[in-house]
């Protein structure tokens, strides 16, 4: 258990001037009977440790690419230059809308003759390959339908997820094969045994613009077409970024290749501070392997100065058990700290 205590400073030239303490004891501590003791004790600031590289350290680091200081173990690397992200999408949300299956039932059909139905347009073929005059609606036995001769062909009127045909064969099996716009098979399928029943055939695929039937034995009546239309395709984004999206972010964006400085500093540490000499830097603090802050700085002067502070070690030694030595101002928890900058140099550390 432990005291909670703050200290207000108050300077307003009145008779309250001076550091009020305030503090409260554990709630199970109960009240002190015979009051508190307060205790001064002297201030013992630890100073910190600050080394400068000098011109031959710089020139070491970047022949051998490792120098070793009294603060840290620094290793330089090329590494690609931080960009700037892509442009943000700029379309409106389009939800989407599940389109309805289109059938037409051909066994139902007024006519003599299925060479259109509905937009789709239907042809023929014998075993030749040759074209005949027109589609036949027919009837064998008690099933009518769109006579599909040894081979039919079928133009949907638009774009189709989903073809779903009706066929009956009586003598062997049917083939389907269904093409996009370019000619390219994008699905097929085949029916069952031939036996004068109605079977449902179902082909998917993204783009479908024509479906083939193929029955060497010519004896299968097509009875119902159906067809989901495809979605519609979502707009292409511009390929260029507009002017004010392709500024850069960083003055870096000209710079071809960046060099990494790596710092492992000796032991933990509450307060860490890097001068660099270069027009723009980006610097990571790492904490067992892990970011835990960052910061980017283009300073006008040439000279970036990177500070970074470990608030909850900080807040710690106003713990129980918190001495001078822990609290110590070079004694902090960042161990490894990354800083890119283009072909820069470090010059500082503190």
């Amino acid at each position: 258990m432990g005291l909670r205590a703050a200290a207000v400073p108050s300077q307003d030239g009145s008779a309250a001037d001076g550091v009020h303490l305030l503090w409260a004891a554990p709630a199970t501590a109960g009240y002190s009977l015979t009051g508190y003791d307060i205790q001064r004790r002297e201030s013992q600031p630890k100073r910190p440790a600050c080394f400068s590289l000098t011109a031959d350290d710089l020139a070491a680091l970047h022949t051998d690419f490792h120098v070793v200081t009294p603060v840290a173990d620094i290793s330089v690397q090329a590494t690609p230059c931080p960009v700037p992200p892509g442009a943000l999408p700029d379309e409106p949300f389009r939800a989407e809308i599940a389109q309805q299956q289109h059938c037409v039932d051909i066994a139902n059909l007024d006519a003599e003759t299925a060479d259109a139905v509905d937009g789709a347009q239907l042809i023929a073929f014998n075993k030749t390959g040759a074209r005949l005059p027109h589609v036949v609606v027919r009837t064998i036995g008690t099933v009518r339908g769109a006579d599909c001769a040894n081979s039919l062909e079928i133009a949907l009127p638009a774009a189709a997820s989903e073809v779903q045909l009706g066929l009956v064969g009586f003598a062997s099996t049917s083939r389907l094969i269904a093409r996009d716009a370019a000619g390219t098979v994008v699905a097929s399928a085949s029916t069952a045994e031939a036996s004068g029943e109605a079977q449902t055939v179902t082909l998917s695929a993204p783009q479908i613009t024509r479906v083939g039937v193929l029955s060497p034995s010519n004896a299968t009546l097509a009875t119902r077409l159906c067809w989901i239309p495809a979605p519609a395709t979502p707009p292409v984004p511009p390929t260029e970024t507009p002017a004010f999206l392709g500024l850069p972010i960083l003055p870096s964006a000209s710079v071809s290749s960046c060099s990494r400085y790596r710092l492992r500093l000796s032991g933990a540490h509450q307060l860490v501070r890097v001068d660099v000499q270069v027009p723009w830097t980006l610097a990571i603090a790492l904490r067992e392997g892990k970011a835990v802050d960052t910061g980017s700085l283009a300073d006008t002067s040439g000279i970036q100065r990177m500070t970074f502070v470990d608030a909850a070690s900080m807040r710690s030694c106003c713990t129980p058990g918190c001495t001078s030595r822990t609290c110590g101002y070079a004694q902090t928890s960042y161990r490894a700290r990354q800083t890119r900058t283009p072909s820069g140099r470090v010059s500082h550390i503190s």
